[in-house]
């Protein structure tokens, strides 16, 4: 069941809200900004929908996608988000051409779809692609792994499952 793991990080990252006098308060988050071709944000859950082109940045990070569903704290009723502005993002779950940067030069990944905790540095990502830089003797070399699913369980470690490796740019 390749849906199980997601289905697991969506259901603890929906738990991991507390209540403070009657209101739902994350324990965690990292401002966040963002960009995209439409967004609906239901403060009630605390999650906002974004659709086409879907650009986030934070500290340290950014995920480009088609579509996201983000958990956070947004801006109340009247301080409007539409499809550009800055919240404070908890999970993201990202589909449709995940492009994913950490660091300047540390790793970039591109998946099919995944589930981001930008607070904690983890991940959870299925038909991936990591490439990162490596020095070689003389000269740089572009280390790239393929996966059916990856796993990332801290700011450079990864856990991949069915994986390819190769310093060629042309292999499939």
């Amino acid at each position: 069941m390749p849906h199980r793991g997601i289905l697991v990080a969506l259901i603890v990252a929906t738990m991991s809200f507390v209540r403070a006098n009657g209101q739902e308060v994350a324990r965690d988050q990292i401002e966040t900004s963002f960009q995209a071709e439409w967004s609906l944000i239901d403060q009630k859950r605390n999650i906002m929908v974004a659709v086409g082109n879907v650009q986030l940045k934070w500290m340290g990070g950014s995920i480009r996608c088609d579509n996201a569903v983000i958990w956070g704290i947004f801006p109340k009723k009247g301080q409007p988000v539409a499809a550009k502005g800055k919240f404070l993002a908890r999970e993201i779950y990202a589909e449709g051409k995940v492009f994913v940067r950490h660091g300047v030069r540390l790793y970039t990944l591109r998946a099919s779809r995944g589930f981001v905790d930008p607070v904690r540095n983890r991940g959870v990502f299925f038909d991936t692609t990591i490439s990162m830089d490596i020095t070689g003797k003389d000269c740089p070399v572009t280390l790239t792994a393929r996966a059916a699913e990856a796993i990332q369980i801290a700011n450079n470690r990864f856990e991949l499952q069915g994986i390819t490796l190769t310093t060629s740019p042309f292999s499939e």
